[in-house]
């Protein structure tokens, strides 16, 4: 479900808003539907806010948490780790700055693609909205340095994932995936990888319907 701003959480985004001198700010849709088609794949969802700034179109998506997140460092985490994760293809690989960083979330930016008309204009800014505990904490949290070479990686990978499914390919598992969002982690409480051999997989084709 889409997470609803209290009224503390409200009265600080008037507060953000009010700081910045003569801009005009009009929220233009919410809980908007999302399509984004990719080859034969379709991805929907819905964008919990759009709003309009002085001509600037912001994403917005709510987050709930104990602590603020940032929206960069949560679709892009860093390569150059011992838990460099080894489920992801090729394509989920970005450099960003002299930085090796995969895809950890594709969210934001599919999102933009979808908003964004027209790549020669300026690119809809991404942010979160974030709704912690504290609500001194409650503000939005904007993607800094977004690019439209960071869109289109975003939707490289996508696509790498898409093709892996309808080709079947399901091993290695992802074994960072945090148990509460896997439905079936009670069959395997030490970890898929000790309780299946997954080399029966690699040549088992899967039926395309």
């Amino acid at each position: 479900a889409t997470p609803k701003p209290s009224s503390a959480a409200s009265d600080v985004y008037k507060r953000q808003q009010s700081l910045q001198p003569n801009q005009t700010l009009e929220i233009i849709d919410t809980e908007k539907s999302f399509s984004r088609k990719i080859d034969e794949f379709t991805i929907t969802g819905t964008i919990d806010r759009i709003d309009l700034i002085n001509g600037q179109k912001r994403i917005i998506d709510y987050k709930t948490s104990n602590t603020p997140k940032n929206p960069k460092g949560e679709h892009l985490h860093s390569a150059n780790t011992k838990k460099k994760p080894k489920h992801l293809p090729e394509e989920a690989y970005h450099t960003v700055n002299n930085k090796d960083l995969y895809w950890n979330d594709l969210q934001l930016p599919l999102y933009c693609l979808s908003e964004a008309s027209d790549i020669n204009t300026e690119l809809p800014e991404l942010y979160y909205y974030n709704v912690p505990k504290s609500a001194e904490q409650t503000a939005l949290a904007l993607w800094n340095g977004l690019s439209i070479e960071d869109l289109y990686a975003a939707e490289k990978c996508a696509r790498a994932i898409l093709n892996s499914i309808k080709q079947g390919k399901f091993w290695p598992p992802n074994e960072q995936l945090e148990p509460r969002m896997d439905e079936f982690a009670d069959l395997f409480p030490d970890g898929i990888k000790k309780a299946v051999n997954g080399s029966i997989f690699e040549n088992y084709k899967f039926s395309e319907q």
